[in-house]
């Protein structure tokens, strides 16, 4: 076990039953929920084959291949829908058809994060194109469950960074510093302020680093999967070494939520 503050018998159990989903994905017929789901059991098969102390090619492999599972997601932005009944005065009205995104800015953050992590800026930036901005806004609100205000927020910087629209990103990051907010989430805005205006981004990753370990090996958040990797370190680490504001050498090889080996070369 990489993480052996886990309980391996519950993650081989977890991550059998994942590993079983995906292996059953009928990609023919697959709805857009379906790609969605399927996105996200790639990432959860990644850190679960991480915690598990499999090889790092089966982590990276897991996390390429969820890559064209988002971008399937979004292709189909728009093609979801949902039927209800509004009322007036009491009384219901005709049934009408509800067209929604399917995704939110939440699944297009872990979309572009993943991405940075496999692949090169420019398959990058077509993804964020194919997304789209603001995705499920309907959905967002501060406390929602499905998407909040600053996951939104932190989403569109991101977006802009990897556009190279630097004073936007900082902007759009910066709105984090006066909200209420998780550690994560506003350290996580703060490094891409950092590489956006030239900072110290090795320094501002090793905080969210240490952040996200508080956060990983709180006893609730043991079968959470997604705390197996720190995606945003690995992410906005590749993001800034590839926008030349940080030097691969500079980051901790060997960090345990965020090992080097899984970002693509330099």
């Amino acid at each position: 076990m990489r993480l052996s503050y886990l309980l391996e018998g519950d993650c081989r159990t977890h991550y059998d039953d994942v590993a079983s989903r995906i292996a059953a994905f009928a990609s023919e017929t697959a709805r857009q929920s379906e790609w969605l789901f399927h996105a996200h059991d790639l990432g959860r098969l990644a850190g679960l084959a991480y915690a598990l102390a499999s090889p790092l090619t089966e982590c990276r492999s897991a996390l390429e291949k969820s890559v064209p599972a988002y971008r399937e997601v979004f292709s189909r932005r728009g093609t979801s829908h949902y039927f209800r009944t509004p009322y007036k005065d009491g009384k219901p009205l005709p049934e009408e058809t509800v067209v929604e995104d399917g995704y939110t800015s939440r699944d297009s953050f872990q979309a572009v994060l993943t991405s940075l992590v496999v692949q090169g800026l420019p398959e990058t930036r077509a993804l964020v194109t194919l997304a789209g901005s603001k995705p499920g806004a309907s959905l967002v609100a501060p406390q929602s469950e499905v998407c909040t205000t600053n996951e939104q927020t932190i989403s569109e910087a991101l977006n802009a960074l990897v556009q190279e629209d630097r004073k936007r990103a900082a902007g759009e990051a910066r709105k984090l510093e006066v909200r209420k907010g998780s550690q994560l989430d506003k350290q996580t805005a703060a490094t891409i302020v950092t590489i956006a205006t030239g900072g110290d981004a090795a320094g501002e990753i090793e905080t969210l680093l240490a952040f996200h370990t508080r956060m990983a090996r709180a006893r609730d958040r043991w079968t959470d999967c997604s705390t197996y990797l720190c995606l945003p370190a690995l992410g906005l680490a590749s993001l800034a070494i590839q926008l030349g504001e940080l030097d691969p050498s500079d980051l901790d090889a060997e960090a345990l939520y965020a090992p080097t080996a899984l970002l693509r070369p330099a």
